[in-house]
């Protein structure tokens, strides 16, 4: 399953030109998100995930 976009929503800007390689000196600058979620036994979990792109650490929540 995917995500579907509202055809009716606005079109939002890509500032950051789908350019998605660490840079060492922009810490703390560029961060990338992602949402996702799976079946258990007790419910859906739910996992949201946050990188800081420079020097590639993953935090999840």
């Amino acid at each position: 399953m995917a995500t579907v976009p509202d055809p009716r929503a606005a079109a939002r800007p890509d500032i950051m030109g789908r350019d998605f390689a660490p840079d060492p000196a922009g810490l703390d600058i560029r961060w990338c998100g992602d949402i996702t979620y799976f079946p258990t036994d007790q419910g859906w979990l739910y996992l949201a995930t946050v990188i800081n792109i420079a020097p590639a650490v993953l935090s999840a929540g």
